[in-house]
């Protein structure tokens, strides 16, 4: 339960102080200006490799240190993904021991309809 304040009407007659709420947002805008000068300052005093004429790192070419394990990653990819999909249309044993193969993906969509899910 809240106390009533002194004069007896529950509520606090006072104001904040019109000064403060002044000096508080002078004292924010000056802050804000400060800092901005201060970014600007310091992007002066830093070189930036734009503006002398010299490319960003991220676009200079660059070698990697040995070994380099992918050399042309491009035709490595497609390379992977022809052996991939390879994978997915052929025939080919994965245990011959165990009696297991490999068969095409829609194949195996087709036996699974048939058969169900849990059937070997």
């Amino acid at each position: 339960m809240t106390k009533p304040a002194k004069n007896g009407l529950g509520y606090e007659t006072r104001d904040v102080a019109p000064r403060a709420v002044v000096a508080s947002g002078v004292s924010l805008l000056c802050g804000t200006v400060f800092c901005g000068l201060l970014v600007v300052g310091l992007l002066e005093l830093l070189p930036v490799p734009a503006r002398h004429g010299k490319p960003p790192l991220e676009t200079a070419l660059q070698e990697p240190p040995a070994p380099r394990l992918e050399i042309d990653g491009r035709s490595e990819r497609a390379a992977v993904e022809t052996a991939a999909a390879a994978k997915l249309v052929g025939y080919a044993w994965v245990d011959r021991a165990a009696g297991a193969v490999r068969i095409p993906i829609e194949r195996a969509m087709e036996l699974t309809a048939q058969q169900g899910w849990g059937r070997p």
